[in-house]
């Protein structure tokens, strides 16, 4: 045999190899061996773009799953992780305590106002009007005003 020959029976077994290797991870073994017998390496290249089986992909799945235990007991955390939603014989809202230090707020017309803290002066009717506030009654101009009477006629 010439080298060419042999090049090209090499290359299309070697395809029809690759195609039960990739038809066993595919689970399409029959299908893999059938396209690349007849149409050799471009088979080959055809089946890689087939989707795996159901059942391939569960099995995938399945030696996932069964290795997540280990892997979770190594990391410290419960398994199997609990379900975020609470027994049918368990109430879905349990009664909590208020956060620390909360209480509940006074009925409504007995709210009375806390004295200022110490080292500040409560504020008096009437500052920031006549010029008490040190601003000579000029005060906030809201938003978009000039300020200090600037524009003003």
């Amino acid at each position: 045999m010439t080298p060419a020959p042999t090049l090209i029976a090499l290359t299309w077994i070697g395809s029809i190899v690759a195609g039960y290797v990739l038809g066993k991870f595919k689970g399409h073994v029959s299908a893999g061996i059938i396209l690349t017998v007849i149409l050799g390496p471009l088979g080959l290249v055809i089946f890689a773009c087939l989707a795996r089986t159901y059942a391939v992909k569960a099995a995938s799945a399945q030696r996932l799953y069964e290795s997540q235990p280990e892997a979770v007991r190594r990391a410290g955390y419960a398994y199997p992780p609990q379900s975020p939603h609470p027994a049918p014989d368990q109430d879905p809202c349990p009664p909590q305590s208020p956060p620390g230090g909360w209480q509940q707020p006074p009925p409504p017309g007995s709210w009375q106002p806390s004295p200022p803290a110490p080292g500040r002066g409560a504020v008096q009717p009437g500052d920031g009007e006549g010029g008490q506030d040190g601003f000579g009654g000029q005060g906030d101009q809201g938003a978009g005003g000039e300020a200090g009477g600037a524009g003003e006629g």
